[in-house]
């Protein structure tokens, strides 16, 4: 099962966002930094903001203007492409009939360096609309339909600051069957490259063979509205391997296409419906997605304002996972026009609220996990005891002899301890560990989630390992020899929950350090989980924190790394604040500035500081 849960947003159209009319998005990354590049068709504009930290996306730049210099007038499809290790930003304007290209090494100052523009002969770019960019047999072109003009634009830009035509190739009807051509995509198969368009007027898919641009053949082409082909309306392409999923805004259809041999493409699978449960009306499938071997395709529902997500898995079947919608706060996903994903995370651009929002996609891999079990035993000769310890308590019991936990205790007689936390679902583990005498412990827990992602940070304290489980927003805690043992957390901005969790550390009491990132604060445990304080809020004063990633402890006090406001914070055990250096607010490579610090760590103090 796949989910998603909302994370952050930005909204604004005119100045300083230029959101306005929100119609389509990539992402773009560079070094550690992520970008979300978006088109604003009322706004005549492209933005692009940092989205690094997902929970609060930040406006880098702006371009915005209809006509000479940046012909954004109905800005619409967008695509990053680099070209002699420079990238560019390609643009389609439908109500500017161009293909504008701007630089964007500085992703905070983008610059136009060139346009191809013009209605009818020669260019034929009334109603610039679907873009594709790709390099083939050494040259780089841009693939660009006009949904006006009925054609497919061939576009030599080798030289992004002079892109040429190359040709086109068009006409409605047989045999090309371009009217309205609307969505495109470049695909290489045995050698060859392939276009392949929809378009909504004929209600058809056509391929052409672009292994020579100067020179497009037709392949083959599928044409009709309603059975067999559901084409009707023909609107937006998703690829995954030897299939396309297409989106027919008449038929509100997902249908499924085999394009294993391109000279005869053919429906192999759909699922239809305008409103609930599918909500299939003039939608745009705009992303895919693999997780874990699963297939995943994603519809933005103009109409109705949903995403809708669909396992395609089974490419014959394509059967409705969820849906998440409503325009305005908090989704804001009127009139939600295109969205794009990282795997992790789903980014969406919304024509009616103005808006970009961002949620974090969740998998359960299998429900069998959501209550999985294992065991560990072994045995030797004593007599036993028993104790109990909830990790609703802040205490734990230990013995002058030896303690096999942080949580349990053991004794030179056999022991037995029992151990229990609860969250929402239900998973337990037990098993019995083996001392210089016989103990027996058994431990049940139950966690928020049952899927499973890489963790962000472990921390080792006798016994256990404890280590974050970032996209789960959790804790979980294991034996040294990978036996689960329990677990923390969920969700949420109260006590005891989390927002992506990114790091921990334990001081000499046992106590357990968490930077809760998305809140912006540390969180204090004792060793079984049990909650004991926490602190910080947003900002950039002393003690505040804004995207605080690392933390670490010399026993005494405890140190932050205040990612966003570039500066390490220094506290007590109980969270007043000591000291902080570099300025707050301010990266740079001074050496007394940093530039989103991230892990730390103390060692001791030597005579002479260690210099390189």
């Amino acid at each position: 099962m796949i989910s998603l849960i909302k994370v952050g947003h930005i909204l604004g159209s005119g100045p300083p966002n230029y959101l306005g009319g929100g119609y389509d998005i990539t992402l773009h990354t560079v070094g550690i930094t992520k970008y979300a590049l978006t088109t604003g068709f009322t706004d005549n504009s492209f933005s692009i903001f940092n989205v690094t930290n997902p929970i609060t996306p930040t406006l880098v730049s702006s371009i915005q203007g209809t006509g000479l210099p940046n012909y954004l007038s109905g800005a619409s499809k967008i695509k990053v492409y680099t070209i002699s290790g420079v990238n560019y930003c390609f643009i389609t304007s439908y109500l500017d009939n161009s293909l504008s290209i701007f630089n964007i090494n500085d992703p905070s100052n983008p610059s136009i360096v060139g346009h191809i523009s013009g209605t009818g002969t020669p260019n034929y770019l009334n109603g610039a609309y679907g873009l594709d960019v790709n390099t083939i047999s050494g040259t780089s072109y841009c693939f660009v339909t006009s949904i006006k003009d009925d054609k497919l634009v061939i576009v030599n830009v080798d030289n992004p600051s002079s892109p040429s035509l190359v040709t086109t190739i068009g006409g409605a009807g047989a045999p090309n069957y371009l009217d309205g051509a609307h969505d495109v995509i470049v695909k290489q198969i045995s050698g060859i490259w392939y276009t392949i368009v929809v378009s909504l007027f004929d209600n058809s898919l056509s391929v052409f063979n672009v292994n020579n641009p100067n020179s497009p053949t037709l392949v083959s082409s599928v044409q009709g509205a309603g059975p067999p082909n559901y084409l009707g309306g023909a609107h937006t392409i998703s690829n995954i391997g030897n299939y396309l999923y297409i989106s027919s805004s008449n038929d509100s259809t997902l249908a499924t296409y085999d394009i294993s041999n391109l000279n005869s493409p053919i429906i192999v699978g759909r699922i239809s419906g305008a409103n609930s449960p599918n909500y299939l009306e003039n939608v745009f499938v705009n992303r895919n997605i693999t997780i874990y071997g699963e297939y995943f395709v994603f519809t933005s529902g103009f109409v109705y304002d949903i995403i809708g997500i669909f396992d395609v898995t089974t490419p014959s079947l394509p059967t409705l996972v969820t849906t998440v919608g409503s325009g305005g706060p908090p989704n804001y996903l009127g009139g939600i026009h295109s969205l794009v994903t990282d795997n992790t995370y789903l980014y969406t651009i919304s024509y009616e609220d103005n808006s970009l929002t961002i949620f974090e996609i969740q998998h359960n891999i299998s429900s069998s996990l959501s209550s999985s079990s294992s065991s560990l035993s072994s045995s030797s000769s004593s007599s036993s005891s028993s104790s109990s310890l909830s990790s609703s308590s802040s205490s734990s019991s230990s013995s002058s002899s030896s303690s096999s936990s942080s949580s349990s205790s053991s004794s030179s007689s056999s022991s037995s301890t029992s151990f229990s936390s609860s969250s929402s679902s239900s998973s337990s583990t037990s098993f019995s560990s083996l001392s210089s005498s016989s103990s027996s412990t058994s431990f049940s827990s139950s966690s928020s989630s049952s899927s499973s992602t890489s963790p962000s940070s472990s921390s080792i304290y006798p016994g256990w390992i404890y280590t974050v489980d970032h996209e789960n927003h959790r804790v979980q805690v294991f034996t040294l020899e990978g036996v689960f043992v329990s677990t923390f957390g969920s969700y949420g901005t109260g006590v005891s929950q989390f927002r992506y969790p990114t790091d921990i550390a334990i001081d000499s009491a046992g106590d357990l350090y968490v930077t809760d990132s998305g809140n912006n604060r540390i969180q204090k445990f004792n060793s079984n989980g049990g909650w004991l304080l926490s602190w910080g809020t947003e900002g950039l004063a002393n003690g505040q924190l804004n995207g605080a990633t690392g933390v670490t402890t010399d026993g005494t006090l405890v140190f932050v790394s205040d990612t966003y406001g570039h500066r390490i914070q220094v506290f007590t055990s109980t969270g007043v604040f000591v000291r902080t250096w570099c300025n707050p607010g301010t990266a740079g490579k001074d050496k007394y500035l940093i530039n989103v610090p991230d892990g730390l760590s103390t060692s001791k103090r030597f005579k002479t500081p260690y210099k390189p």
